[in-house]
């Protein structure tokens, strides 16, 4: 029999708790009378050297201690702490304590990994940092539990034990023997056995995206949001000097030239063309690379970047400042962002009937030819967009080339 299992000295004579010795010794006597074997009080040595069956054994143990005055006062102490004990660590002020410890640093975790990932529209990414919450948040309320639970339980124990005047060690060894509070422990360690396993195999299916390692204390977001959302923010990054597309004059007449910008916080400052001279300019660029301004002569100038979101492109350069500034993680890095629509056409223009698609673009069209002034290369870009957007399709076309003839006959 393991040192540490509990015997109720009284339930194994078949007596009530704290039977008076009296009572012990009335009761060892029927047990001598019902029994077949002589029942005679050994000493210890006796007991060790003639390797008694247990039953025997047990009786004996329990006679002897319980009809000793002394022994049975601090048996009787012991027995009368455990059940104090127990009862407290059962009751439900324990288990909501240990339940605040587990699950309130879980859902904190949780909670937090979810603000830093709201920006983020890529699923594989969000997945992953999730698990990442899930798996630390777990972990550590695991062990703030199991720390808690200690600490709270070592002080009923040691409140329990000062209270009756006996050691705490003593009153721990012998709770440990009890089965009610062996099952207890065996329930409590089961619960985080399985959420131990839990974890783990949350932890299997993370390492499958080992880059959101990179995550702790960032914010997911895509190129595309980035751009969309927080294009003032980020064009304040970028920088340098570059080549780019000038273009200059009004509608119909233009000329182009290749020149050399100085770029300073996202504003084209000033140009510098191939055979010399230079023209300063404030000309904000917008998150397809292009700009416009005019000159100290009244000119307008119409400004792109070839490939904006170029591999090396300054823009893409000054988008990775932002983020790192930002505590920002960009997805989907490869990504070319959405062009903006020209200024003037809603964004659910796509929702809309090509008959009023048609009516909105023959105004929209008129306006940029007689009072914005657009360059031939501006009004091939707008055009361009719009068909790539699925706005100006061939109905639609159809439907303006149409409605102008009309407007011609009756003129």
């Amino acid at each position: 029999m393991n040192k540490n299992d509990f015997e109720n000295y009284y339930q194994i004579l078949g007596l009530p708790d704290f039977a008076s010795i009296e009572e012990v010794k009335k009761r060892w006597e029927e047990i001598k009378q019902q029994s077949d074997v002589e029942l005679k009080m050994p000493s210890e040595k006796l007991l060790k050297d003639y390797k008694l069956v247990e039953p025997i054994e047990k009786l004996f143990k329990a006679y002897s201690v319980l009809s000793n005055p002394l022994l049975k006062s601090e048996y009787d102490v012991l027995l009368k702490s455990s059940y104090e004990a127990l009862k407290e660590l059962n009751s439900s002020k324990v288990s909501n304590i240990k339940n605040l410890a587990l699950y309130v640093p879980l859902l904190w975790f949780i909670f937090q990994t979810y603000i830093l990932s709201k920006d983020t529209d890529t699923n594989s990414r969000l997945f992953a940092v999730f698990f990442f919450g899930l798996i630390i948040g777990g972990l550590l309320s695991i062990i703030i539990s199991e720390i808690i639970d200690k600490l709270y339980k070592d002080s009923i124990i040691k409140s329990i034990a000062e209270r009756n005047q006996i050691s705490k060690e003593k009153l721990f060894n012998f709770l440990v023997g009890m089965p009610s509070f062996k099952k207890k422990v065996l329930e409590e360690d089961s619960k985080s056995i399985l959420v131990g396993v839990f974890i783990f195999f949350i932890f299997l299916f993370y390492i499958g995206y080992p880059e959101s390692l990179i995550l702790i204390g960032k914010k997911l977001i895509s190129l595309n949001t980035a751009v969309e959302k927080y294009w003032d923010k980020i064009s304040s990054y970028i920088n340098g000097t570059i080549n780019i597309e000038a273009c200059r004059g009004f509608y119909p007449n233009d000329d182009c030239y290749d020149v050399e910008a100085d770029i300073l916080n996202g504003y084209i400052k000033k140009i510098y063309f191939r055979n010399g001279g230079s023209l300063s300019f404030n000309a904000h660029l917008d998150q397809n690379g292009e700009a416009q301004d005019f000159d100290k002569y009244g000119n307008l100038w119409y400004f792109s970047i070839e490939e904006p979101y170029g591999e090396d492109s300054i823009i893409r350069e000054g988008i990775k400042l932002w983020a790192k500034d930002n505590n920002y993680v960009i997805t989907n890095e490869n990504e070319t962002p959405k062009e903006i629509l020209p200024v003037g056409i809603p964004e659910d223009i796509k929702n809309w009937t090509p008959e009023e698609r048609a009516e909105f673009l023959i105004k929209y069209f008129r306006d940029l030819k007689y009072n914005k002034n657009i360059s031939k290369k501006e009004w091939r870009k707008i055009t361009d967009l719009l068909k790539r957007k699925n706005i100006l399709t061939d109905d639609v076309i159809k439907i303006i080339k149409d409605k102008l003839e009309k407007e011609k006959l009756k003129d």
